[in-house]
Parts: C-alpha cells; sequence; structure tokens
C-alpha cells in the first residue's frame, strides 16, 4: 500500500527541510566558566569558646556580617591583619584552619538561635538594642551642639544717590548763627549676612551623630537614617542661613508609651567660614 503523500503545508514544510550544518553551528550553546571570584570572608582570632565554629585562639575565614554585627561588637572574636599576624608571630599562609562545625562545647538555645538568624542572611545587620540602651547612647555620645561652618551670601544695600544740596546764599555771620542744624543723615541698611551658599540638611546632622556613635562599638551599630532626624519648628528638612537651630533624633524602636525615651534633642549651630579662620589662627 503507497504512502499518502501529506497535504498539510507544516507538514510538508518539515519533511523537506534538512538541517544545515550552519544551522546546526547557530544553535549550538556554548558555555564558559566563570572567572567571578566570590568573597572568601575574614580572617578573625577567636578570643573565647564559640559553638559550631571552634575553640579560643582558633584562626579561620568567617563571614563578614558575622564578624562585623556579631562577634566583634560582642568581643567574641578580633580580626587578624597583618600586623596583629606579626605580633603573635604567626603565619597567614602556615596559621589559617578551618572552622570546626561538630565543636559545641558551652551550646545554648539563644546562641544556636542567634547563629542561624545570621545564616539565613549574613550581610543584613542583627540589631538588639533596647530602646531604653539607645536612648542612653545618644544622650552620653552626641554633643549638646552640632557645629557646622558655611560661606556666607554677602547683599550689601543698593547705593542711593544723594540729592545735591542747594547753593548756598550769602548771608550774614549773624543770621546763618540761628539756622537750624542740618538733620542727621540716615544709617544705611545693614548687610544682610545670614543667607549661607549651600544648606544643612538631616543627611549632614547625619554624618555628625555617627561620627559621635563611632567611639563606641556598641553604639555603631544603632541605625540611624536621616529621615530620622528633622529641625523643630522647619518645614524643611534642611537650613539656608546662619543661627541656632534644634534638632530631634527619633529613637528606632521606642515605643509611643514611653515618651521619655521616644527623641533626643539637640542643637544645631551654623556659623560663617570666617569665624572658623579667626579661631584656628588663635
Amino acid at each position: 500500500m503507497a504512502a499518502r503523500t501529506p497535504t498539510c503545508l507544516s507538514c510538508i514544510r518539515r519533511l523537506t527541510f534538512t538541517p544545515t550544518s550552519s544551522w546546526a553551528q547557530s544553535v549550538q550553546q556554548v558555555r564558559y566558566k566563570s572567572k567571578k571570584t566570590y568573597d572568601q570572608g575574614v580572617i578573625v582570632r577567636l578570643l573565647e569558646d564559640v559553638p559550631k565554629y571552634g575553640r579560643k585562639d582558633a584562626i579561620f575565614r568567617v563571614e563578614r556580617g558575622r564578624m562585623r554585627n556579631l562577634w566583634y561588637p560582642t568581643k567574641k572574636a578580633e580580626y587578624m591583619t597583618a600586623d596583629r599576624f606579626a605580633e603573635l608571630g604567626l603565619s597567614r599562609r602556615d596559621d589559617v584552619g578551618e572552622r570546626d562545625p561538630m565543636f559545641r562545647a558551652y551550646e545554648t538555645t539563644e546562641d544556636v538561635a542567634e547563629e542561624d538568624v545570621v545564616e539565613e542572611g549574613s550581610d543584613m545587620p542583627v540589631f538588639s538594642l533596647a530602646p531604653e540602651r539607645i536612648h542612653t547612647l545618644l544622650t552620653t555620645l552626641v554633643p549638646e551642639v552640632l557645629i557646622f561652618h558655611r560661606k556666607p551670601i554677602h547683599t550689601p544695600a543698593p547705593e542711593t544717590q544723594a540729592p545735591s544740596a542747594p547753593p548756598k546764599e550769602r548771608r550774614s555771620p549773624l543770621l546763618a548763627h540761628h539756622d537750624p542744624e542740618p538733620a542727621a543723615k540716615p544709617k544705611e541698611p545693614e548687610v544682610d549676612l545670614k543667607a549661607i551658599f549651600g544648606s544643612v540638611s538631616t543627611a549632614d546632622v547625619l554624618v555628625s551623630v555617627k561620627t559621635a556613635l563611632t567611639r563606641d562599638p556598641e553604639a555603631i551599630r544603632i541605625p540611624l537614617e536621616s529621615r530620622s532626624i528633622r529641625f523643630i519648628g522647619e518645614e524643611t528638612d534642611r537650613v539656608k542661613q546662619l543661627g541656632e537651630f534644634e534638632v530631634e533624633i527619633a529613637v528606632p524602636g521606642a515605643s509611643e508609651l514611653v515618651p521619655e525615651v521616644r527623641f533626643v534633642r539637640r542643637k544645631v549651630e551654623v556659623l560663617p567660614v570666617e569665624e572658623t579662620a579667626s579661631v584656628s589662627v588663635s
């Protein structure tokens, strides 16, 4: 029985089409080995026994987030820099080992839970300070007055031409003696020195506050943002003139039920640059 000739147009194309070598080469997938280097972490030395990592004085690599957020603030480990290797008489090549995941001495439920949180997202900061503690740190470390220096804008008053005096008439000295005294000249308007080039924003205040918090390893973990700071009595997030202003720093995690720890207030003083130069010279 003879085979029936297909009548479908797509079937005819499929039967008559023969893939060429160029077509086969175009659809071939080419995979290359990735040359991307992955972050291997930071070298640390344990200052105490840590469950699932190792004993005291063990040196190995660990995630940067774990060291930055958990171990360094609590003094569980120290960074092993080149200078620290030289002080201890150790070598980066020979004395860097591996973590011991089977080491579980002195393990507690809280420690395991805290470690699991970091393993899920090691780059995410772990924050556990109470609002009362944050309020104490901000009150203690942030100075009462935050000083900023800006260049003032000099806006001199417009010059006005004085009216020309009428020509003097020749008069006798006796009559000239009884003439009223000429009116005093009006005082020239003072130059406005309050406007400044640029401004002082809440972001500038945030940088100053965070700089003050770097003196304490616990305070650097406070998650402050520029939106946590506002100028009291100002409708914008910046000031554009010299003077003294008051800012309010919102305490992260504070409840409305405890108003005494919700905010920390500080003064912001904007001074002209000229005063900075005179103080530094003296």
